[in-house]
């Protein structure tokens, strides 16, 4: 997806929807206040020269482990679970009942029509709201009307330029890294994924305890993250048992706390929790031996 195009496609179009989003238990609530074009425009034209920053930067695959700056991630459409249920939301919003639902909005999205070589698509701009709860809780707020200062009752929260998700037919593009997992909660998903790639890890390589292992790793988020991430590196995990001397070596070189088995046959022994991520590092393939000096060293960002 690049986003030029998409500029290019939401100033041709401007013909947007306001939805304010909340996330429940079973899907999602969507609400649509009624909102004059004037006021769709602004807050576009603001949108449109925000994304003019991110023209030019590197667009790579998401990483659930952490974010690498100067670029922009990028997500299957296919792989957030409940992605449905919020399309779905804005098919058959709610008008009314928006200001007692504030405190538990979670996120509004743009949604405009655009015309693609002509088709008919949509582009779908999403943001978390940026609520002035704190300030309403602790003080209040204050406008100006001609010389006199007032105060403001009202339930308020912030619409900025930024945007944090940019969905586009099978695409998403995530230009604030958290963003995609606060919208949209991910949490049951990262646990689901790492079943996944523990199944392969129990059928491919050699741990003893590997219950206990596999407990341990689903108890703890940053784990289930990590083994997120490896389910699209299945080649590696193929091929991490392949030579035991190597593993060996790995362990001697690096100092890591982990004992194993020759006999019958080689055997990586699990023993406590703290030792997982080595035992995932050493499955992926992380630690090396640089070319110019010969210096160990490991790929942190699992």
């Amino acid at each position: 997806m690049e986003i030029n195009r998409i500029i290019e496609l939401i100033e041709k179009s401007k013909n947007g929807d306001l939805y304010f989003i909340r996330k429940m238990t079973d899907g999602y609530k969507s609400y649509k206040p009624r909102t004059s074009d004037t006021l769709i425009e602004k807050i576009t034209d603001m949108i449109l020269h925000y994304l003019k920053f991110f023209s030019e930067k590197e667009q790579i695959v998401f990483n659930p482990m952490g974010y690498r700056d100067e670029t922009i991630e990028k997500y299957k459409v296919k792989d957030i679970e409940d992605y449905k249920s919020l399309i779905e939301s804005f098919e058959y919003p709610k008008i009314e009942g928006l200001e007692k639902e504030i405190d538990n909005l979670k996120s509004y999205c743009i949604s405009y029509d655009v015309i693609d070589n002509n088709q008919n698509e949509k582009i779908l701009l999403l943001r978390r709201i940026n609520k002035l709860k704190k300030l309403r809780n602790n003080g209040f707020l204050i406008h100006f009307r001609g010389e006199e200062l007032v105060d403001i009752d009202d339930e308020v929260f912030g619409i900025d330029n930024e945007i944090d998700l940019i969905i586009y037919k099978d695409e998403i593009l995530i230009l604030n890294h958290i963003a995609l997992e606060r919208i949209f909660d991910l949490t049951i998903q990262y646990k689901n994924k790492a079943k996944e790639t523990l199944k392969i890890l129990r059928d491919k390589v050699r741990i003893s305890n590997f219950d206990k292992f596999e407990e341990d790793c689903l108890n703890d988020s940053r784990y289930k993250k990590a083994l997120t991430k490896m389910l699209n590196e299945k080649e590696l995990i193929e091929k991490s048992f392949d030579n035991h001397r190597n593993l060996i070596e790995i362990i001697d070189t690096f100092d890591l706390q982990i004992e194993y088995e020759l006999y019958p046959e080689f055997i990586l022994v699990y023993e406590y929790k703290n030792q997982i991520m080595d035992f995932l590092r050493i499955i992926r393939d992380s630690y090396y031996i640089s070319i110019n000096q010969n210096r160990p060293g490991c790929d942190e960002k699992i």
